[in-house]
């Protein structure tokens, strides 16, 4: 059993809490994941075995995405037929084994491209024609058999080494080079098309970081990072230009943390480096920026331990200490030539797999965190052909000819989770997330001072009542192995404030001025209600009755903690205004079966007569035409009111008159 202190898991938790969506799978052709940042939760190769080799013959390797156990890339068999010489292909990842091809429908005959993976996802190859900066549909394409779901109402022109991206609900966001698009990815109808400006070809693509997308825009000082609203569209903020020049050809990689990682690589030592940049909700902050060399199409990555790896101008690949980019390790070169399109893969484990994208001295590495050689592979032609580690941290490699390669990944099964918050007030609910690596068929939770105490679940929420300190487990298992981890007080609960509200002691009537509430307890909160502004109550505004009042109150923790009380605005017996309205009696009283209403008005118009309860509750209303100075009598039955206490308040033309108190008694049987 493993056992983690809290402190030591922080680290693990910022790495491993935006991939429970994307865990196990390469569903994005360049840079693995939405965010582009290389890093499998899987264990990949300890060594260059081979589980499979064989394909489609091809004369280009291009780059495959893995989904569960399809393998998809796109085969180019003839390249002097552009329409018709190349297909989509779909492999079985254990097995290596065809599971169909498919050569996409030519819509524009003039200007469609090559048949080209985009990428994949639960179940669905998303392909298309655009490649060559021409506009083409995007295809989702059913991953067991190649059948077309359906056909993108919008058009794309994706450049041919790049790739989509998804939004959290899986719709597709696409970059081209004048708009940005979000295609549903249920039926391929567009969510929203939004206008952008572009500095090259192949510096097109979206990342994908919670509900933002970053992509590269040109300026007259050189290119900046943008950012767009994935729910509406929007265009947010722009940087600062990162260096001089237009030229951009690789995109944007995102940390866990939300770090922007901004390659700027144009063959010039002037202007290629790689920015980092913290997105502030409003605008960039550059954190700093470290020489690199040139290396256009190419992906980087960001280990396990957030080390950020790209490759120096030297030919080598760098790691860099995620906090000022200073470097940490320096590999062997890789490149035998300036310009290849290296691409890149980071397993759990912190291993670093990297094609150097050449064609005759083309080769993948295997690299320890630290870039000391692991072991290496000749691959002819390897192009941008990998890698892309899936499940079982099988990794896939394609080159030329029928090599596409599958290398044995390591696979283990590792217990892991996380929430969002791990302090919370008490009295609230935490979303668990499960984390683990493996193909987990049960979980076993164990939480300490919540409710439920354990679960069976794999994301299970857990309410907590009381403060303090509690432990969580979890035993996960994939059918035949087991493993467990349990984390030490994992989750700390705030103890709520003590909050009262003592009784409203003062008589409301109805018609008061408005009441200063200081009742509630400790000072500072604030009052809620029917007719409650600012910390004053307004009787008129809640009207007569009986009403409930809240007080909230927040402690310098930030747990808050609610106290109610009652108040009741009464009609007060008396008579307003005796000029506009006299002679007011009322007889008999007490009174049984009728009570009459006697008196005169000043002026004429609407009289309205209400009888209340003494809970304040209308048991009776009535309105009567009434003339200036006439006299007026009304009988009123009494049969249908309970005995008791009344109020008879008799209004016109909006305003109170008189109220009087009515002793309704017990009828005579």
């Amino acid at each position: 059993m493993k056992v983690i202190n809290t402190r030591f898991l922080i680290l693990l938790i910022l790495v491993l809490i935006s991939f429970t969506t994307w865990a196990d799978n390469w569903p994005v052709g360049s840079g693995g994941q939405p965010s582009r940042h290389s890093l499998s939760t899987e264990s990949g190769p300890e060594a260059a075995n081979l589980v499979w080799q064989n394909g489609v013959s091809s004369v280009i390797a291009q780059q495959a995405v893995i989904d569960g156990n399809i393998v998809a890339m796109s085969r180019i068999t003839n390249i002097n037929n552009v329409l018709h010489g190349s297909s989509i292909v779909a492999q079985n990842l254990e097995t290596g084994d065809t599971l169909w091809t498919k050569d996409l429908p030519v819509d524009f005959p003039s200007t469609d491209w090559r048949n080209r993976v985009s990428a994949i996802n639960n179940g669905v190859v998303y392909a298309t024609r655009s490649g060559n900066t021409n506009y083409s549909y995007m295809f989702a394409l059913d991953a067991t058999d190649g059948t077309i779901l359906w056909q993108s109402d919008g058009l794309v022109n994706e450049s041919s080494t790049e790739s989509c991206a998804f939004a959290s609900n899986g719709d597709l966001i696409v970059g081209n080079f004048d708009n940005i698009i979000r295609i549903n990815h249920t039926d391929g109808t567009t969510v929203w098309q939004t206008d952008r400006s572009c500095p090259t070809s192949n510096g097109q693509e979206v990342s994908v970081f919670g509900n933002k997308g970053y992509f590269w825009e040109p300026s007259p000082s050189g290119p900046v990072v943008s950012v767009i609203d994935l729910e509406t569209g929007n265009k947010l903020y722009s940087s600062e230009a990162l260096s001089a020049g237009l030229i951009q050809q690789l995109g944007l990689m995102i940390g866990s943390d939300g770090i922007i990682f901004a390659p700027r690589s144009m063959n010039n030592p002037t202007t290629d480096f790689l920015f980092a940049l913290e997105d502030n909700g409003g605008g960039f902050t550059v954190l700093w920026s470290t020489p690199i060399g040139y290396i256009p199409f190419s992906t980087g990555g960001i280990g396990p331990d957030g080390s950020i790896y790209t490759y120096s101008p030297n030919g080598e690949v760098m790691r860099l200490d995620p906090s000022d980019g200073s470097v940490l390790n320096t590999s062997e070169n890789i490149f035998t030539s300036t310009g290849a399109s290296p691409r890149m893969a980071i397993d759990a484990n912190g291993y670093v797999f990297v094609t150097n994208g050449e064609f005759s001295t083309g080769k993948l590495f295997s690299f320890n965190p630290d870039l000391t050689t692991r072991w290496t592979e000749n691959i002819t032609n390897v192009n941008i052909g990998g890698p892309a580690i899936g499940q079982n941290g099988t990794m896939v490699v394609c080159g030329v000819g029928t090599n596409v390669r599958a290398y044995e990944g390591s696979y283990s099964l590792l217990a892991g989770f996380s929430v969002d918050n791990t302090e919370v007030c008490a009295e609230n609910m935490v979303q668990f997330n499960d984390q683990s690596n493996g193909n987990i068929t049960s979980w076993e939770w164990t939480f300490d001072g919540g409710e439920p105490a354990t679960s069976a679940l794999p994301d299970p929420v857990v309410y907590y009542a009381g403060p303090g300190t509690y432990d969580v487990s979890l035993i996960v298992s994939d059918g035949t192995n087991t493993d467990s981890l349990t984390t030490e007080d994992y989750i700390s609960v705030l103890e709520l404030p003590e909050v009262g509200f003592d009784p409203i002691t003062d008589d409301i009537c109805e018609g008061d001025p408005p009441y200063e509430l200081f009742e509630g307890t400790p000072e500072g909160g604030i009052y809620s209600g029917p007719g409650v502004d600012n910390g004053f109550f307004y009787p008129d505004l809640a009207g007569v009755g009986i009403h409930n009042l809240s007080y909230y109150y927040v402690n310098p923790e930030g747990c808050g903690d609610t106290a109610f009380q009652e108040i009741q605005v009464m009609i007060c017996d008396g008579i307003a205004d005796n000029a506009k309205f006299s002679k007011f009696r009322i007889f008999p009283n007490p009174a049984t079966d009728v009570v009459t209403i006697h008196g005169s008005a000043s002026l004429s118009g609407k009289l309205e007569i209400e009888i209340f309860a003494a809970t304040m509750a209308k048991v009776c209303s009535t309105k009567i035409s009434v003339e200036k100075n006439i006299e007026f009598n009304l009988a009123i039955p009494l049969n249908k009111i309970s005995p008791g206490i009344c109020f008879i308040k008799l209004q016109m033309n909006g305003e109170t008159f008189a109220v009087k108190k009515l002793v309704v008694a017990s009828q005579k049987h």
